[in-house]
């Protein structure tokens, strides 16, 4: 059986195709809750992407400029995701960082992670991101998460 996987150019609809993990609930109130317009303004500033399998979205990510030197990186991903899809995703992810970590406007490029999503936490220093700290009652639901940075 053949498996297609692809990553196309984000839309704000992919959101909600996504059965995103349990473990990213608190981020996802968030993101749920922005308007078409927010999205465009957002997706206007850097790149997004969303990655699927067989038309199933497993990942959505994108990077967001915040001032000179520095980015916000957010991704949400799928319960649906299999080992071999989390392989492809994490290779699509780290291109795009190492891509823009070229960019001379990007010295800094951010992520948080729940601080108990232990597979988030591995994750994100698989792509190459460094703890800096705890962010205490960080989202909607209080809970705390770790602040990682990238830097060139």
């Amino acid at each position: 059986m053949l498996v297609v996987r692809k990553v196309e150019q984000f839309v704000p609809q992919d959101l909600s195709e996504i059965r995103i993990q349990a473990a990213q609930t608190g981020e996802d109130v968030v993101c749920r809750s922005f308007t078409d317009e927010q999205w465009q303004t957002a997706l206007a500033a850097g790149p997004a992407y969303t990655a699927r399998r067989d038309g199933t979205v497993l990942c959505c990510a994108g990077i967001i400029p915040q001032w000179s030197g520095r980015a916000i990186t957010w991704s949400f991903l799928s319960e649906d995701i299999t080992p071999k899809d989390m392989l492809f995703v994490t290779r699509q992810v780290k291109s795009l960082l190492d891509s823009v970590q070229l960019l001379p406007m990007y010295r800094r490029i951010e992520t948080t992670v729940k601080n108990d999503f232990w597979q988030g936490i591995r994750w994100a220093g698989i792509l190459g991101f460094i703890p800096e700290g705890i962010l205490r009652c960080y989202d909607p639901h209080g809970n705390d998460y770790i602040m990682y940075a990238r830097i060139r």
